[in-house]
């Protein structure tokens, strides 16, 4: 038996059990034995050996001292009678407390896994949430940076149009530069300066005009 194993121990059950007080001291003695092989067997609360076979009463009189086969046979059989120990199908000694607590720990450690699995989702489903979230508000302040870009650059053409059109509506003379163009239209030519005027005079191409 390995050092390092242990088992629950409740004195109340061993001590108010009644199958375990109607039994002698030589058959609680040999029942105790067996409770100690049992907790180191594989499966647990069987009373085995290292190959997992059934002790024969060989076996079991040379671990409890309890003297001749027919003397260790006939206290296993009270034992049983008195409803302390178990056989099961294939006529193996147990331990009833035993069995129930290493199922109830086996079904414990699954009840666990299936916890701490479904936390994990859970803590998975929250950050793809969270990520999804990031993701959906980076996405809309993206877009309107984009919204107020392109409100701006189309104000920016609007204006630029408007201002095109108003400056065609405007007549001649609320725009100098029209103005201008409209007497260099109206006129045909640019007006000749003096100077141009009295130099064709004194070359006689042109006449000079009365006072």
């Amino acid at each position: 038996m390995s050092a390092k194993h242990s088992t629950k121990w409740y004195w109340s059950d061993w001590l108010g059990d009644p199958a375990v007080r109607s039994l002698t001291p030589a058959e609680r003695g040999v029942w105790i034995d067996l409770i100690g092989l049992a907790a180191a067997a594989k499966p647990v609360g069987y009373v085995l050996d290292a190959q997992g076979e059934p002790l024969t009463h060989e076996e079991i009189a040379r671990v409890t001292n309890a003297g001749s086969l027919d003397a260790v046979a006939k206290l296993i059989e009270e034992i049983v009678r008195k409803g302390a120990a178990s056989r099961d199908r294939a006529g193996r000694l147990y331990n009833r407390r035993q069995v129930r607590d290493v199922e109830n720990s086996a079904k414990k450690r699954r009840n666990g896994r299936r916890g701490g699995l479904a936390t994990q989702l859970e803590i998975k489903a929250i950050k793809r949430l969270a990520k999804a979230s990031a993701q959906a508000n980076a996405k809309a302040k993206w877009d309107a940076r984009l919204s107020k870009k392109e409100s701006l650059d189309l104000s920016s053409e609007q204006g630029a149009a408007r201002e095109a059109a108003v400056q065609q509506c405007l007549p001649a003379s609320a725009d100098p530069k029209k103005k201008r163009l409209s007497d260099q239209k109206g006129n045909g030519s640019l007006a000749p300066s003096s100077d141009l005027i009295a130099a064709m005079q004194r070359k006689g191409w042109a006449k000079e005009e009365s006072q």
